[in-house]
């Protein structure tokens, strides 16, 4: 029977494979898929998911985000319950209470576009994790009407079912390699798996799904797995969805998942009124509504020039057009007349562009000018509830607290502000860390993060209490911090950026000087400090909006290396990136992990609401080597958001 079942999937594999995808949400592993399967098809750009997967025993939460429309990675947190946690390098070091923790980082490159032919993608799963979930695939995709049908062959845990040898042959045997990239084991287990799946779209809500995986469980470590799966996707609303389904009626499988593409976000733009001739009151007011300040308009029969400040994190082609729809109401009747914007933020002048004709002359017309008076210091405060994450502990999937949280600005000049962060826990169950870290070398400034957590009920914290100098004139940019400026380090940094508007290279240094912040994190300090030094080179390439920082020196805890980041900008100011350093810290001493690397997000409130930064930065690992100060402000990011 298993011989008629292998000849007639090989049958319907070399029919259909390749040539007849509905909206099928996330497989297992947080890519594009149906369950134990992916799919060719990848997300817009921008898009960002998260979702959890209930598969008992296999437990996971899943951050998914593509920062092209060919390219998306999904980071996975696993935890299979039938297992107990046993830490890296120390097989007797077994935390029986607690389950068998997993993390992984997948990613899927569509290498063509559905058109006549079908959409195909490469894809690799695990790559820097354990090994126990690691595979690698090859998938095609197509539509038919409302029928969307996907067949591939993989690798590792793609090789079994129906399967066929492999030529270039690996030992299956997984090594404990966790945190490690493996790409020389790519490829080459010793079978090849074929899998398939089909989705039919009832309606815009509903897609029904069935599969044939090819799933090797090759560390035995998992459930009793059936090769045929079937189910649904329901969507409630474009953001919010549920995948419900069964394992050949052995096993209960569902994932719930939110979706937003937040490039696409923009804050809603205050109308622009038709004003007086001349009205240049009425375009400060008109500008202010957007958070656009305006420090000095000058204006002929020809030409305005208006100089704007303090316009943070906005769309820059919003910001456009909504500076020269504004302005146009003053120049009716002129059919020539050119914009020229000066783009400043705190005190630096970041960029001028014109946003009609070519640069010129302000003309022989009388010139009209408006100066902007300051009345500083300018005070402003906010206070509200927020959240304080802390995702992926071998304690479990999720900590967190819910603050009461006062942050606020002193605006002494333009270019000289004091910010301060205030939190009160309302609640939290951070008391259930109690796990030590494994390894603190080579100074421990990180990987004690959990005894700032356990301490954050006592009161009243301190999140950021510091001063801010800037100045800058469109190539050259210095920034100077001092105070308090995160919850784990205090101390003083000095910046230098030296990056043209139209350059395409860019390079600086910082000096800092870092002081350990004591545990109950407000004014005193633990015994240890340390002074370091860094410097950076950029390379911006316009075509992909993307920032390559290398950046190389010594480090927070004293190692000294080199870190690669890519930075992949959005016009709105959202950022996806990812990074990996190498310091003179041995893999042997650095313990699960090898080194250090991972992946960060940046989303501006402002295309909400407010004007505040949300950052969040993935690590598999909380390590002390290749840390930096976790700063508010670093001058590439204060000048990219306008250019």
């Amino acid at each position: 029977m298993q011989l008629i079942i292998k000849k007639l999937f090989l049958i319907y594999f070399l029919t259909f494979s390749f040539l007849v995808a509905g909206s099928s949400g996330l497989d297992r592993n947080g890519i594009t898929g149906v369950w134990n399967t992916p799919v060719a098809s990848t997300p817009e750009a921008g898009n960002f998911a998260v979702a959890y997967n209930y598969y008992d025993p296999d437990k996971r939460l899943i951050l998914n985000f593509s920062p092209y429309d060919f390219l998306e990675v999904s980071l996975v947190y696993s935890s299979l319950e039938n297992q107990p946690y046993v830490a890296y390098g120390n097989p007797n070091y077994i935390f029986q209470e607690q389950s068998y923790k997993d993390k992984a980082f997948n990613v899927k490159l569509k290498i063509k576009d559905e058109g006549k032919w079908p959409a195909i993608a490469i894809g690799l799963n695990d790559i820097n994790g354990s090994g126990i979930f690691a595979g690698e695939y090859i998938v095609g995709s197509k539509k038919f009407n409302n029928f969307s049908i996907s067949s591939g062959i993989g690798w590792g845990t793609y090789s079994g079912g129906i399967n066929f040898e492999n030529p270039l042959k690996r030992n299956n045997e997984i090594e404990n390699r966790a945190g490690e990239f493996n790409f020389d084991n790519t490829f080459n287990s010793d079978s090849i798996g074929l899998f398939s799946n089909i989705n039919y779209q009832v309606n815009k809500n509903i897609n029904l799904f069935a599969e044939y995986d090819s799933f090797n469980d090759v560390t035995k470590k998992l459930i009793d797995h059936s090769n045929l799966s079937l189910g649904f996707n329901y969507e409630f609303n474009p953001n919010f969805s549920m995948k419900v389904g069964t394992n050949a009626g052995k096993n209960f499988f569902l994932q719930i998942s939110n979706t937003n593409n937040f490039s696409k976000f923009n804050k809603r733009v205050a109308d622009v009124k038709k004003l007086k001739k001349d009205g240049y009151d009425d375009i400060r007011k008109t500008l202010l509504k957007n958070n656009i300040g305006v420090k000095e308009i000058k204006n002929n029969t020809n030409q305005t020039k208006i100089v704007l400040r303090q316009n943070y994190f906005q769309s820059l082609n919003q910001l456009d057009e909504v500076v020269s729809d504004t302005v146009k109401t003053i120049n009716q009747k002129s059919k020539n007349h050119e914009l020229e914007v000066v783009y400043t933020t705190l005190g630096m002048k970041v960029q001028e562009k014109n946003l009609y004709l070519s640069k010129k002359s302000m003309g022989k017309d009388q010139i009209k000018e408006y100066v902007m008076n300051d009345n500083f210091p300018y005070v402003s405060s906010s206070i509200g509830l927020r959240p304080r994450l802390q995702i992926a502990s071998r304690e479990g999937f999720f900590h967190g607290s819910l603050d009461l949280g006062m942050t606020g600005e002193a605006i002494f000049r333009e270019n000289l502000i004091a910010s301060f962060d205030l939190k009160y826990s309302l609640a939290n169950n951070f008391d259930e860390f109690i796990y030590p870290p494994v390894d603190k070398f080579p100074q421990q400034v990180r990987s004690d993060i959990k005894q700032y957590l356990l301490n954050y009920s006592d009161g009243l914290k301190i999140g950021r209490l510091q001063l801010d100098y800037f100045h800058g004139d469109n190539k050259n940019f210095n920034m100077i911090s001092i105070g308090y400026l995160e919850e784990m380090f205090s101390g003083i940094v000095y910046e230098y950026l030296f990056f043209p508007q139209r350059s395409k290279i860019g390079f600086g240094f910082e000096i800092n000087k870092a002081y350990k912040r004591d545990y109950e994190m407000r004014f005193n300090h633990r015994d240890f400090s340390n002074s370091f030094n860094r410097f950076n080179l950029y390379y911006k390439n316009d075509f992909s909006r993307t920032i390559w920082n290398l950046s190389f020196g010594e480090y927070l805890a004293g190692d000294e290396g080199f870190t690669l980041s890519i930075d992949r900008y959005f016009s709105n100011g959202v950022k996806f990136g990812v990074f990996a350093s190498s310091t003179n810290v041995s893999k042997q001493n650095f313990g699960e992990g090898s080194f250090d690397k991972g992946l960060n997000f940046t989303i501006p409130f402002s295309i909400f609401s407010n004007n505040n930064l949300y950052r969040y930065k993935w690590r598999p690992f909380t390590k002390d080597p290749a840390q930096l100060l976790i700063r508010k402000n670093k001058l590439i990011e204060l000048i990219e958001m306008y250019r």
